[in-house]
């Protein structure tokens, strides 16, 4: 399970000292890059960026990972943020299409200015790892 102990535990000393935020929308809003799937990164010339608005809570996310031949497409929606005690801080999406809520629901697990990382409600084991862009 990825925690905040285990993630300090990682030797990026420029990341460890970085103060970590409050998960709310304001704080998420951006376009982050998908780094890491668990502790492997992503193959060479596969990319996913999501965009996540505060104001209207959308977000766009624009792939090629499950793409033929490389090609990128974009998958837009609404997600929401709820934050219990029990469970932390999840985010959750739904697509504008047919597709309807994404596969999972993630818990926010460490939130930085530059980093974030989800884990699976339904397996902590599946972690996700972005970075914030530019």
């Amino acid at each position: 399970m990825c925690s905040l102990a285990l993630l300090s535990c990682q030797k990026e000393p420029a990341q460890e000292s970085e103060p970590l935020l409050e998960v709310n929308y304001n704080n998420v809003s951006g376009i982050w890059t998908l780094e890491m799937v668990g502790d492997s990164p992503l193959l060479d010339g596969t990319f996913l960026d999501i965009e996540l608005t505060r104001s209207e809570k959308t977000f766009t996310i624009t792939t090629n990972l499950d793409s033929f031949a490389d090609i990128a497409h974009t998958l837009t929606g609404t997600y929401a943020i709820t934050t219990t005690a029990a469970q932390g801080s999840i985010i959750e999406g739904m697509y504008d299409h047919d597709s309807g809520f994404w596969s999972r629901n993630y818990r926010i697990d460490l939130l930085s200015a530059t980093r974030m990382v989800w884990s699976a409600v339904d397996n902590p084991e599946f972690v996700q790892t972005f970075s914030r862009k530019e």
